[in-house]
């Protein structure tokens, strides 16, 4: 099964996962969490190319990954290659989750991946982000997340502020995370339309954070049964994320 966790930088999408793998892990359940890396963007950057470099000498580009960046190629060349060696790994990470026993937690998948190239094509029209979505492969269940724009700003400044110059070079800047809630919004209607399986929820504090585990777990339960046996936890394997 996957979960996927989908909304604006700033929403507590990756400390949802860290506490929502506790809780499931606590009912039974093996899960393996993906969870975006933030610190040391020069060799993260640097080891996501080598590793991409790998997987596409061996495999080839993922089917769907060039007709993707057709569709909304990025105005940015650098940024096009960064994007698509991304998307590269995050392919064949979910290819594995696909025909894995356990639960596997994105906090940052293939639907999210989609409003990123909104962000850096600058394409909006419906017609292009609906072929996209249609490309991408689907999770299980989408988790949607939801906070106001003013908190979300707040925690934005904070986090551009605590960052160094060269992660500020290599990340998207503020104004333009504070506008990607723009994109989330759009791909959000359109997944609404075409019927996948969503929840809203809020994680802006520990109450609504438990509140929503309560809500995804009752889903999960809803999908599948707890595994008999508990495998040894795996550590949160850490890829190489993209800020917006």
């Amino acid at each position: 099964m996957i979960l996927e966790m989908f909304g604006p930088s700033g929403a507590g999408k990756t400390t949802m996962v860290s506490a929502l793998t506790a809780h499931l892990r606590g009912l039974g359940y093996v899960v393996n969490p993906l969870i975006g890396v933030r610190a040391h963007p020069l060799r993260r950057g640097i080891l996501k190319c080598l590793a991409s470099a790998r997987l596409l000498r061996s495999a080839g580009p993922a089917a769907g990954i060039a007709d993707l960046f057709r569709i909304l190629p990025p105005k940015d060349r650098l940024w096009f290659i960064r994007l698509y060696w991304h998307l590269a790994l995050l392919h064949h990470e979910w290819v594995a989750a696909q025909t894995s026993d356990a639960i596997t937690i994105f906090d940052q998948g293939m639907v999210q991946a989609v409003a990123s190239l909104i962000m850096l094509s600058g394409i909006t029209d419906r017609d292009p982000v609906g072929r996209a979505l249609d490309i991408v492969p689907k999770p299980d269940l989408l988790v949607r997340f939801e906070a106001p724009r003013s908190l979300l700003e707040e925690r934005l400044r904070d986090r551009w502020r605590k960052i160094g110059p060269l992660q500020r070079y290599l990340e998207i800047d503020l104004q333009g995370s504070l506008a990607h809630v723009d994109d989330v919004d759009l791909v959000s209607d359109m997944v609404s339309a075409r019927a996948l399986p969503m929840i809203r929820i809020s994680s802006i504090d520990a109450p609504s954070r438990n509140l929503s585990i309560d809500r995804i777990t009752a889903e999960v339960q809803a999908r599948m049964r707890p595994s008999r046996v508990v495998a040894e936890e795996p550590a949160a394997r850490g890829y190489a994320a993209l800020s917006h």
